[in-house]
């Protein structure tokens, strides 16, 4: 791999995807592993499982919200002053998600939480691109979103014990903790370059001109609509339909994320050689 100069020296292309990786890991943290967490948070809160699901659609709505606005507001800005921006809002705010008092308290800071989400994404993949040979960019991109795949294979089931074994708030004190690490890294090793080419509002807009683009968004909307769907229940349907043990809640959260990893590693060495084929 070819190397890339930053402010600290030399950082090799795997490393800087390392970093931008344990981003988008700690964002699969956040995302999912309130899901499985739903029995424990309604028991805290006295809540319903439908009651306590609004945790996880404020943080949809947080990301739905975050994802242009700051797509559009940081689009001139260095890369990586912009990821050292989004991670510092997860680390505050799932930070104050951990020491919520009531459900309102925890719905109000979850929304806080997705909003830095999809535009870290953007920034981190638009980033592995830009230090990407050209015939290896879907590749690189595909690397960088391997973080949230791994999390869902390694770090939710673990978070779930942790929380069967003594509380959901751990986990997400703990999401915090890692967004801290990431923080320092992204200062050592993520390359602090110039945009090449400044862009407006409406340049940033003019996209959604595309037919294709609005082709590839419904595709995503229906694939992780249903993803959700069945991934924000999954916890109370092990315990309340089929009565099996709580440790296989952790067992289906790893054959999810595995199913999820396998996924994004080969789709993305298909996607080098054909991106329109490969997305459908």
């Amino acid at each position: 791999m070819t190397n890339v100069a930053n402010s600290q020296g030399n950082a090799s292309t795997f490393t800087i995807l390392i970093v931008l990786a344990l981003g988008t890991f700690i964002l699969g943290l956040s995302e999912f592993s309130m899901m499985p967490m739903l029995p424990l948070i309604s028991e805290t809160f006295s809540s319903t499982p439908a009651q306590s699901g609004y945790a996880i659609s404020a943080y949809a709505i947080g990301v739905v919200v975050g994802a242009p606005l700051f797509m559009i507001t940081t689009a001139n800005m260095r890369k990586r002053n912009a990821l050292l921006m989004f991670v510092s809002m997860m680390f505050l705010f799932n930070g104050l998600s951990a020491f919520a008092n009531s459900l309102e308290q925890l719905i109000l800071f979850r929304f806080l939480s997705g909003l830095p989400h999809g535009a870290y994404f953007a920034a981190a993949i638009l980033l592995a691109a830009d230090i990407a040979p050209a015939d290896k960019r879907a590749s690189f991109m595909s690397k960088v979103f391997m973080g949230l795949t791994i999390a869902t294979i390694v770090g939710v089931p673990m978070v779930t014990l942790v929380g069967q074994n003594f509380s959901w708030r751990y986990c997400l004190a703990g999401t915090a903790v890692l967004a801290l690490v990431a923080l320092v890294l992204i200062v050592k090793y993520v390359p602090n370059v110039k945009n090449t080419a400044p862009t407006s509002i409406l340049d940033e807009l003019s996209v959604l001109k595309n037919k294709l683009v609005w082709t590839i968004l419904g595709i995503i909307i229906i694939g992780f609509g249903g993803v959700f769907c069945v991934y924000t229940y999954i916890a109370d349907t092990i315990l309340e339909v089929t009565h099996t043990p709580a440790y296989t809640i952790s067992i289906a959260m790893i054959m999810f994320g595995i199913g999820c990893t396998l996924g994004n590693y080969v789709l993305g060495k298909a996607a080098d050689h054909s991106p329109l084929k490969t997305t459908g």
